[in-house]
């Protein structure tokens, strides 16, 4: 997920960005029934195929989380205590939403700890069947022994960091609600006569909830008038706060950040606590509008106080200060908006923002007014003015031709008069914007005279933006004007210029005309990529020399697809594509070469050591497509109609097609398992995955 206002990558459930601090937008969503997400650019995502459900977001200093509350439920029978235990070292694979028509993307992560009591097996799979079964497969063989956990499995499976304990959701789906039962089983456990998975707690959200390493649980609960923070220890779960909005555990798992939002003003308190049962919370900060920082952060960054609003862009416009806990705060800048690029930690404190200065006109300032003079002294003819004399008969006489002349001149004044009091009274504002960047105690000024937001390079130092004059002057004569408002068409006649600013140093940049910058790419050492639109949309090469961009080829033009990868040193982005968005080739652009990784691909899954897999034929509706391994510019055909797939070591893999689970080893399929939904195993490696 991406910030609407600053496009910094969030974690799924954050309800504030960490970059700009801006409340994020998300629509709301059904359990198990998410479809594709179709976005102008999307990339890659650590994640399984489509109709595989959303996981956990692994606890960390850079995930926000949010929870619920709900009436605390024992457990049948007491599981061995968990925080106490010994702390592994492998990857979590993270748990799935399941269903047959569930179409979302999720990220999960390879855990290569090995199991000691699981009998037949070193190893833990599972998967779901279409009745909502979730099943314990023992080992990869055929006709292999099975245990059901549960005939009702809804929303996420997964298996904790430890590799010691399967967590699942009852009921999710069914009802269409984000709360659900929560479940627990010791791995050891699996396949023991007697040993059923036993309920950690009731009304848990499906969405908002960290697996510790050492296989305990923060997760939110529903309540009556929000969520409440809980922990499960093993034993019982127990309270942590009440009303919280979103919390965060730092990297020891041992202290937990949380914050709550107050009813009447939506600013925010953030505490800190020891993760343990009746623990006290420290109160960090309390006041804050906008949250920039994380909230584990060394020293806090927030906006706080509404100072001013922007009505043209309608955004909030604050102070911010920053405030080591235990300590004062200290007002850092005044009037800020759109803070992003924030870096805290280490001895810096630095960030990006804009301030916006304003000048008062109305439209006849824009107009060139030749008349005025003479049509403030001019009156409304009478006919009586054009008499001439009396003909013959003593009838009087007239200049018919003059006065209609004079009639017509007048009613040109009139319309003139009404336009130019319309004109004097409709206000006009010209806004424009400043972009500041401070770093530990010094605000530079980089540039002046912005339209807009500009588009930013992440950590790049690159920024671009359009500016206009700041002048105001006369564009066109007012008797030119059949209406008022027809000043507008003038106004905006004017050519905005398209300037650069890298580290620090502006200079024009030379586009065709009607085209802007939409993105930056950061792409290796001295590389960026521009997404330029205009009358056709571009990706294009650039290098970095002297602070100064250099435009270079262009890498595709109208029929691509970018793929967000987080990274700050490539770009991964479909070429080639087809009309339909059916297929296109995976091409890497970094360090100034482009390299095509898979070609006619829907999807493609890239493994650590380089592997890569895609899917050919890729269904629309349904994410089903041909599974093929891309070896030494080879491709090997595994099976069609594959919609879910887990790669295991040593060239192994689980996947799902036309329904039926089976197991690819050294090209061989062997089937395991009919009617299945999803599919989870504890030794799942981890890989990125590219989806047109």
């Amino acid at each position: 997920m991406f910030c609407q206002n600053c496009g910094k990558q969030l974690a799924d459930n954050a309800k504030f960005c960490s970059g700009c601090g801006q409340p994020v937008e998300r629509e709301e969503t059904v359990p198990g029934s998410e479809g594709p997400v179709v976005q102008p650019e999307r990339g890659p995502e650590q994640v399984p195929f489509p109709n595989q459900g959303q996981g956990e977001v692994p606890a960390g200093p850079n995930s926000s989380q949010t929870g619920s509350d709900g009436a605390q439920t024992a457990p049948e029978a007491a599981a061995a205590p968990i925080l106490s235990g010994t702390k592994h070292r492998g990857k979590a694979a993270i748990g799935l939403l399941i269903g047959a028509a569930v179409v979302v993307v999720l990220l999960v992560v390879a855990a290569v700890n090995l199991f000691s009591s699981l009998g037949k097996s070193e190893e833990l799979y599972l998967y779901a069947q279409q009745d909502g079964e979730l099943m314990y497969l023992a080992d990869l063989k055929q006709d292999s022994e099975t245990m059901q956990l549960t005939d009702k499995v809804g929303g996420t499976v997964w298996i904790s960091p430890d590799g010691k304990y399967v967590y699942f959701f009852e009921g999710a789906d069914q009802d269409y609600s984000s709360y659900a039962d929560l479940y627990c089983i010791e791995a050891a456990n699996l396949g023991k006569d007697g040993q059923r998975p036993q309920r950690v707690s009731s009304k848990v959200s499906t969405y908002q909830y960290t697996t510790l390493e050492n296989g305990g649980i923060v997760f939110m609960k529903e309540s009556g008038s929000g969520e409440d923070l809980y922990c499960y220890d093993g034993e019982h779960d127990y309270k942590l706060a009440d009303e919280v909005y979103s919390y965060t555990l730092d990297e020891t798992e041992k202290t937990v950040y949380y914050t709550q939002q107050d009813e009447t003003d939506s600013t925010f308190t953030i505490f800190r606590m020891p993760l343990q049962e009746d623990a006290e919370a420290e109160e960090l900060l309390t006041g804050a509008a906008s949250i920039y920082s994380e909230m584990d952060a060394e020293v806090l960054l927030y906006g706080e106080g509404e100072a001013g609003q922007d009505e043209w862009s309608e955004m909030p416009v604050y102070d911010v200060y920053s405030k080591k806990p235990g300590e004062t705060e200290q007002l850092l800048v005044e009037d800020a908006w759109s803070v992003n690029n924030v870096k805290v930690g280490g001895g810096e404190l630095s960030f990006t923002y804009l301030t916006t200065q304003t000048t008062e006109h109305t439209l006849y300032d824009f107009v060139l007014d030749s008349s005025a003079a003479s049509d403030a002294t001019a009156q409304e003819p009478k006919y009586e003015d054009f008499f001439t004399g009396e003909d013959e008969w003593g009838w009087k006489k007239y200049d018919t031709e003059a006065y209609y002349l004079a009639q017509e001149a007048w009613s040109q004044v009139e319309r003139r008069n009404y336009i130019r009091e319309q004109l004097k009274s409709t206000p006009y504002e010209v806004t424009s914007y400043t972009l500041h960047r401070y770093e530990n105690g010094i605000d530079t000024v980089l540039a002046e005279g912005l339209d807009d937001i500009p588009t930013w390079g992440g950590d790049s130092g690159i920024y671009i933006y359009q500016k206009h004059s700041q002048e105001v002057s006369p564009v066109v004569e007012l008797a030119q004007l059949y209406y008022y408002d027809d000043v507008y068409d003038y106004i905006y006649e004017e050519e905005a210029v398209t300037y650069q600013n890298v580290n620090g140093v502006e200079s024009e940049l030379e586009l065709e005309e009607g085209s802007n910058v939409w993105s930056i790419y950061p792409a290796g050492e001295g590389h960026v990529a521009l997404m330029i639109g205009g009358e056709t949309s571009e990706i294009v090469s650039c290098t970095v020399e002297n602070n100064a961009l250099v435009l270079g080829d262009v890498l595709g033009s109208d029929d691509f697809s970018i793929c967000y990868t987080g990274s700050q040193d490539a770009l991964y982005y479909f070429a080639d594509v087809s009309g339909d968005y059916s297929y296109g080739n995976l091409t890497l652009y970094q360090d100034g070469k482009t390299t095509v990784l898979a070609k006619d691909a829907g999807a493609v899954f890239q493994l650590e050591d380089g592997t890569i897999f895609k899917l050919e034929d890729r269904n629309l509706e349904n994410g089903e497509g041909s599974l093929y391994q891309v070896k030494d510019e080879k491709e090997v055909r595994i099976d069609d109609d594959v919609s879910d797939v887990v790669f295991l070591p040593n060239a192994r893999m689980l996947y799902i097609s036309d329904g039926d689970l089976y197991l690819w080893e050294k090209e061989e399929s062997v089937r395991l398992a009919r009617d299945v939904t999803g599919i989870w195993a504890s030794d799942s490696l981890y890989y990125d995955s590219y989806y047109l």
